[in-house]
């Protein structure tokens, strides 16, 4: 395997990983009618998306360094992501 389907391999495996993490809190916003305009929720939300586009732009980068970036930028994100869960679970009592 390449370098570089092994770094997109763990790219997917991690974006994976996080979409199986915050299924639950995403599921908790919503059954608890939580205002997505609160800055929290809305800092949730744009990791996520920020985190969708790497994993989809990982799909056609061929630049190993561009795609080990990609990876520290994805594994940054989902720690910051787990971060704020615990801050929403808080703030919200759920």
């Amino acid at each position: 395997m390449s370098e570089v389907a092994a770094l997109r391999q763990q790219i997917h495996a991690t974006y994976q990983q996080y979409i199986d993490a915050i299924l639950n809190i995403a599921f908790d916003i919503t059954e608890n009618s939580i205002d997505e305009n609160d800055e929290l929720i809305r800092e949730f939300r744009k990791i996520g998306a920020e985190n969708w586009q790497i994993f989809f732009d990982s799909k056609f980068e061929t630049d190993t360094k561009v795609l080990k970036q990609m990876l520290a930028r994805l594994r940054e994100n989902i720690d910051k992501s787990v971060d704020l869960e615990y801050k929403i679970r808080y703030k919200f009592k759920i």
